[in-house]
Formats: C-alpha cells, structure tokens, sequence
C-alpha cells in the first residue's frame, strides 16, 4: 500500500505549554494512488490547562523543521 510506505517514516512529535510528554499509542494509515489518510493517537489527554499544542515532524528520524501550533480553548483541552 502506498500510504505506508509513505508514513511509516513520518513520525510527529508532540508538546503543549506545559510541558506534558506525549507519547504515540496507536495509528492507522490507509489509501492508494495520491489521497492518502493517516489516524495517530497520543496519549495523554492534554492537560485542561494547556492553550497550545505542538506537533513537529521528522522524516526518517530527521527533523524537518516543519510544526503546526494549535490553539485551545478552555473547552477543547478539556473534551480532548
């Protein structure tokens, strides 16, 4: 299957405001030709504090330099 092919040399590195360690617990990925979908789970749920979530990327155990930021409102770390 492409999508694994793809992924399986993805991982993604995860962090908030606070300081909580992240750890992946499960994933699913999935597709062929160009559309591609992939499910991680990390555990634990953010803390109700949090305002920020942090994912940084790594291409076979290399950074990439790339990250996205999520805001949170109170109610999103809370119903994570």
């Amino acid at each position: 299957m492409p999508a694994v092919a793809v992924f399986e040399r993805l991982t993604t590195v995860v962090s908030d405001d606070l300081g909580t360690e992240y750890q992946w617990s499960e994933g699913q990925v999935a597709g062929g030709g160009t559309e591609w979908q992939a499910h991680w789970i990390y555990i634990p749920t953010p803390p109700a504090e949090a305002r920020t979530l942090r994912f940084e990327f790594n291409i076979g155990g290399q950074p990439t330099g790339r990250y996205c930021e999520l805001k949170l409102a109170e109610s999103d770390a809370a119903g994570l």
